[in-house]
């Protein structure tokens, strides 16, 4: 049985051999919260230490769309994250649960744009943008964002404030920059790869690349090229596409250069749908 002082935990939502997350009440507080919950063993002190960067940066920002943590538990040798609680689910459930049409993919691609666009100008990476990261409130198609263990200061003044195993973190969402065989520093252009693999899975409903173990995910971001989207989705109006394979370059200097221009691309295409129903081509990354 699950226990944390102060805390009632109604539902396990997530568990894997590392961490429990939990929807939980606070006692003293009378709210509901997020309760992530370190498991004991030998990855112990790393799942701490993402915790405790999860709990400095994301506390640290005053982003809407941004799940802020409320306080931060010792439990014998491990930790406790509290967040606060979203009437919402993960993306990729969400994904699962409805049919995704273009005026809704769009609404939510936007919005996470919106939230990595104020990071970015912040210099914070996130390094961990994947479904399981993104909670939709399916009645409002508000989105917000978590995971933030891995999150990094990128490049500000010409040095690294902060950084962290880069080995951390999903294969399958990985840029080409992150497996270690590229000289290049991560910024807000990785996140906007990841962006795009889940995109495309939001669309496709399969990643765009397939392999079985973190050398074979490495060799599949920096050499292989994915599928088109109409393969698996006919739905999907070209310049949605030709969005998403932007984002999907293997080098950084190719993608998107700023979340910004990333969101002013997929409001044109909104504006478009709401006018005619449909989204016509234009210059892209402008």
């Amino acid at each position: 049985m699950i226990t944390v002082a102060g805390y009632q935990i109604h539902q396990v939502i997530f568990e894997d051999p590392t961490i429990i997350v939990c929807h939980a009440t606070s006692d003293e507080h009378a709210c509901e919260v997020l309760l992530k919950i370190v498991k004991e063993g030998h990855r112990a002190i790393i799942e701490n230490a993402k915790l405790i960067n999860e709990y400095e940066i994301a506390g640290s920002l005053h982003i809407q769309g941004v799940i802020k943590p409320i306080a931060l538990l010792r439990q014998g040798n491990v930790l406790v994250l509290a967040s606060e609680w979203v009437h919402g689910m993960t993306l990729r459930h969400f994904a699962q649960s409805s049919s995704i049409t273009v005026p809704i993919f769009l609404k939510i691609a936007i919005q996470i744009a919106r939230v990595l666009e104020q990071m970015h100008k912040l210099h914070i990476v996130h390094m961990n943008i994947r479904p399981d990261t993104i909670v939709v409130v399916p009645s409002s198609l508000r989105v917000s964002l978590t995971g933030m263990g891995h999150s990094v200061l990128s490049m500000d003044g010409g040095r690294q404030a902060r950084n962290m195993p880069l080995i951390e973190g999903s294969p399958p969402y990985m840029a080409p920059e992150r497996t270690g065989q590229l000289n290049r520093v991560v910024d807000g252009s990785t996140d906007l790869y990841s962006l795009g693999v889940t995109l495309y899975e939001m669309l496709a409903g399969q990643l765009p690349f397939h392999a079985k173990d973190p050398l074979e995910w490495a060799h599949a971001h920096l050499a292989k090229t994915p599928l088109p989207l109409m393969t698996f989705n006919s739905q999907v109006p070209a310049i949605i596409e030709e969005i998403i394979m932007k984002l999907l370059e293997k080098t950084m200097d190719r993608r998107y250069k700023s979340a910004y221009g990333l969101r002013m691309d997929l409001e044109n295409c909104l504006q478009q749908w709401g006018a005619n129903g449909g989204c016509e081509r234009f210059v892209i990354a402008q």
